[in-house]
């Protein structure tokens, strides 16, 4: 599939992620996911750049490339993403790379890794239940 035909909240990793966190945490409801120009150039200068929040309302922003990675890190990454706007949303973490981590270890249970030459995030798809 080409990422122009989809939007992002189609592509399977961003799916799954986004059904998991709404079942975990409601107030995710209503998250919106977008491609994304200066994720895209973001992504151009830094290759683990794949997605980033709070440069619009409500929305998660997606590099087109992020259709080209596997299903466990458009998860990972998505799940982290959210747990930005968690950590943002709920004070008691601090709203940086880890505490976007924490935030969703703590309101979902999941551990979020990191992997491969651009470290990543990732999660083991059984922790989705």
């Amino acid at each position: 599939m080409k990422s122009a035909m989809m939007t992002p909240d189609l592509l399977p990793g961003v799916e799954l992620a986004m059904v998991f966190a709404e079942r975990k945490c409601p107030e995710l409801k209503g998250i919106k996911h977008a491609w994304c120009d200066e994720c895209d150039a973001a992504h151009d200068q830094e290759p683990r750049q794949l997605s980033h929040t709070y440069h619009r309302p409500k929305t998660i922003c997606w590099a087109r490339a992020i259709t080209d990675q596997a299903v466990e890190h458009q998860i990972g990454i998505c799940l982290h993403e959210y747990g930005h706007l968690l950590a943002g949303d709920c004070g008691s973490v601090v709203d940086d790379e880890a505490g976007a981590d924490l935030a969703v270890l703590d309101r979902m249970g999941v551990e979020i890794r990191y992997v491969g030459p651009h470290e990543l995030q990732t999660v083991e798809l059984g922790d989705l239940s």
